[in-house]
């Protein structure tokens, strides 16, 4: 009934647009024609709005080209005047400026002659000084004679010492060798007594650890059966199931279960049995192999016991043989030590005490170079302060007369500012009212494009309603 209902409704609304609709075609026509005929109003008033806005671009280009030349022309006018009058204003300045520094420069010649004498007598000491250190070149060639010689004598010693020394060191490597030979042949015949003893311990090891090989071996091939015995089950419960069907196929299968269930305890009891008895006969091989290691430790306790002999033994050898060449050895420091204080004394006596007094003399050349020096300082920081105090003077003229032609030359500017600011501001004005008539038409045309979109979205709305409704 309601499907009946829902038809007939659906009947009398295609009924009704039926009569209604309008042909597709006429909608896109009317449209076209009518989108058309708007362009074409809208192409004239554009073309006469974009004359409108060249002709005021022209105008304002001309204007600005005109502007730019007679811009160029007042301000190189302005600038000639400006450059004259500060060139007139920086010579009379720079004249000024050379007077003050030139009463300047004449303050830094007191006590000039003063300073020269000082500067003499300080180059004389400063003379004597460079005796001191020609005296001390000399010495230092003394001091590097009397250290050859020590070096020559340590040297020609040193040398058959040396000699014997090497001789020594031969002996005792042979000495050495002779005795590490013998300490490692007995050590050789002790370590193959211990070798044996770990070739058995290797063998006695290998018997315990069979058993628990044994047990792993036989696990592995009771889990294969059991495998081989549960493919059979599977295979003969794949036959079930393509003959029997439900419960005589399930209560075949619980047989089955109860038949796999049953040779899984039998293989378990069977290896745990295998496992009790191999673990039986593992722990005795244990105990056997305890009482092997216990009598291992003692031979082997008493072996190093040997060894420890063997090393003492040596050791006590080379330690008598070290210290016969250790003796030579500490009686040619004694006589180098001996050579060396006979030297040292040498050098206090040629060049320690002479190079002591030359100190002396130097630091009191010294001492009257400071002097002189203070005297040089005390004439140049009363110089110093008479030049200041006429740098002071002059400082503060200077920057008076700085001050003053700053003054000027900014007066100088602003007057030549006003007048091209005065010019440029007549200009400006002309040009921002060519702008703002520019931008006034630009405007329009902007406005008029906004307002035209909007028209066309209205029609466009009108068009897709109209074309809905068109068959």
């Amino acid at each position: 009934m309601i499907r009946m209902l829902i038809l007939s409704l659906v009947l009398s609304v295609l009924s009704v647009s039926y009569v209604e609709a309008v042909s597709c075609a006429d909608v896109d026509a009317k449209f076209r024609k009518m989108i058309t005929e708007m362009k074409s109003g809208w192409n004239r008033e554009d073309k006469r709005d974009e004359q409108d806005l060249a002709k005021i671009e022209k105008e304002l280009q001309n204007f600005l080209d005109s502007m730019s030349a007679e811009l160029r022309k007042k301000n190189g006018e302005i600038e000639k005047s400006r450059k004259s009058e500060l060139e007139s204003l920086r010579k009379n300045h720079e004249t000024r400026m050379k007077t003050l520094q030139t009463r300047k420069e004449r303050a830094g010649n007191t006590n000039k002659v003063k300073i020269a004498g000082l500067e003499k007598k300080l180059k004389a000491l400063k003379d004597k000084l460079k005796q001191f250190a020609k005296d001390k070149d000399k010495l230092e060639k003394v001091r590097q004679q009397l250290e050859d010689d020590l070096a020559k004598k340590l040297q020609k010693k040193s040398a058959r010492d040396e000699a014997k020394k090497m001789t020594m060191e031969d002996e005792e490597r042979k000495f050495l060798r002779k005795v590490e030979q013998e300490y490692q042949k007995r050590l050789y015949e002790l370590n193959v007594d211990l070798a044996a003893w770990d070739e058995k311990e290797t063998k006695e090891k290998e018997k315990v650890g069979v058993f628990d090989k044994q047990i792993e071996e036989h696990a592995l091939e009771m889990a294969n059966k059991l495998g081989e015995f549960q493919k059979d089950i599977d295979k003969r419960r794949d036959e079930n199931a393509k003959k029997l069907k439900d419960q005589e196929l399930e209560k075949k299968n619980m047989e089955l279960d109860m038949e796999l269930a049953k040779k899984s305890q039998q293989m378990n009891d069977e290896l745990k049995k295998y496992r009790k008895d191999k673990l039986a006969q593992k722990k005795k091989a244990q105990l056997e192999f305890k009482k092997f290691l216990k009598k291992k430790a003692e031979f082997k306790k008493r072996t190093e016991k040997l060894i420890s002999l063997a090393q003492k033994q040596r050791d006590v050898k080379i330690k008598g043989k070290k210290k016969e060449k250790q003796t030579f050895v500490d009686k040619c420091e004694k006589e180098r030590q001996r050579d060396e204080n006979k030297h040292k004394q040498m050098v206090d006596l040629k060049y320690t005490k002479p190079l002591k007094r030359i100190a002396q003399s130097e630091q009191q050349t010294n001492d009257s170079i400071a002097r002189i020096n203070d005297q040089i300082a005390a004439a140049q920081n009363q110089a110093q302060k008479k030049r200041e105090q006429t740098e002071r003077a002059v400082r503060k003229e200077m920057e008076q007369a700085g001050e003053k032609n700053r003054e000027s030359r900014e007066n100088i500017d602003k007057k030549y500012d006003r007048r091209l600011n005065e010019y440029r501001s007549k200009v400006d004005k002309k040009k921002q009212s060519l702008e703002r008539k520019r931008d006034r038409q630009i405007a329009k045309i902007k406005k008029k494009k906004q307002q035209r979109q909007k028209v066309l979205d209205r029609k466009k709305a009108q068009y897709e309603k109209e074309k809905s409704r068109c068959k």
